[in-house]
């Protein structure tokens, strides 16, 4: 089995501006993010939202790992493409294991999240019209989406 996955090596996964400069990773076919924190403080929950915001949105696995006690405060987890909540650690030293099935994601990615909302295909209907000055330039396609979502090829603006 073959997974495309990346890294977001922030103090801060509620920052979505740093999470996204350049090319986000789901834009290149990642599936899965892996997003080290390591969090002292009572805004850990507010993370977590962050976390599941991110799946959603990106539709990808987010696996948001934060430092146990004494040196954060734990609550590592595990989040599917649609943003629901698979694993979750308490605040101790624990191990999460889970089985990410990377269909979900070409799942998702087809047929939308909760089977309604597909914001790759929402996005490249307008292709490089939208405009992102953050990230210096437009937006692009993801080559993957090209052939994964089907029947949406004609509306696609070309990737750069």
């Amino acid at each position: 089995m073959r997974a495309r996955a990346g890294d977001r090596p922030l103090a801060e996964p509620g920052q979505p501006l740093r999470a996204r400069r350049g090319r986000p990773d789901p834009q290149l076919g990642a599936e899965i993010i892996i997003q080290p924190t390591l969090t002292t403080t009572r805004d850990r929950e507010m993370e977590l939202v962050c976390a599941r915001a991110n799946a959603w949105t990106n539709q990808v696995y987010v696996v948001n790992v934060n430092a146990s006690y004494p040196a954060g405060v734990g609550a590592s987890a595990i989040v599917d493409p649609e943003g629901i909540v698979r694993q979750q650690a308490g605040t101790g030293e624990e191990i999460l294991v889970d089985v990410l099935d990377l269909d979900t994601v070409t799942r998702v990615r087809e047929q939308g999240l909760a089977g309604l909302n597909r914001p790759w295909t929402q996005l490249a209907r307008y292709g490089e019209r939208i405009h992102l000055p953050v990230y210096g330039g437009t937006f692009r396609t993801p080559e993957w989406s090209q052939n994964q979502l089907p029947g949406q090829a004609a509306s696609f603006g070309s990737p750069r």
